[in-house]
């Protein structure tokens, strides 16, 4: 498999890791922490590394201590599949050998031959910054409140629109950038289990 479908996969969990944004007033934003709730999307990704580039279709499922994320053609065939576990994190592209690191950062570095900071994008993609790390520059809309740019850890990161859900309005395209890496990640459909 090419090093782009591997990298698509890990790509995904990079696009994956941003911040929810504000919620509905019915909904405590605590409620919304990724180590608290489980989440499951279906959308799209596009890569751009330089003058490569790839894009594909990406479901991601989360749940406080583990994720999954499957990464597909356009076309809907399997590239690559990412778990991360108490064990660590496994990485299934194509028809080759499983990878297996302790942690994502250091299996993109094998993998990929660059470091990606993948903790903080479960957080980033739910619209909130990581904890942990250092501090994020946050833009908020002044009309309404929602996040519409996260610095933080030197990525770059714009929140374009978003989808309004049953759980308040949730991220639906966001793109990243951390040097010549580019990220859009395009969410079509969310599910919530806080």
């Amino acid at each position: 498999m090419p090093r782009w479908g591997a990298a698509l996969a890990l790509i995904l969990l990079v696009g994956a890791c941003a911040t929810a944004p504000d919620l509905a007033p019915t909904r405590a934003p605590a409620a919304f922490a990724p180590d608290r709730v489980r989440f499951e999307l279906n959308g799209r990704i596009g890569v751009q590394h330089g003058e490569e580039g790839m894009s594909g279709l990406l479901r991601w499922l989360h749940q406080p201590d583990a994720d999954e994320i499957w990464l597909s053609s356009p076309l809907g065939s399997s590239i690559a599949v990412l778990v991360r576990d108490g064990n660590g994190v496994e990485l299934v592209a194509g028809r080759g050998p499983p990878r297996r690191a302790a942690t994502a950062e250091v299996l993109t570095r094998e993998a990929l031959g660059w470091d990606l900071p993948l903790s903080g994008l479960e957080y980033w993609i739910l619209g909130r910054p990581a904890p942990g790390t250092d501090p994020a520059r946050i833009e908020r809309d002044a009309a309404s409140g929602r996040l519409m740019h996260l610095v933080q850890d030197g990525w770059s990161i714009q929140y374009r629109r978003y989808l309004d859900t049953e759980w308040g309005p949730l991220p639906a395209l966001i793109n990243l950038e951390y040097g010549s890496l580019q990220i859009r990640l395009a969410v079509d459909r969310w599910e919530v289990n806080p």
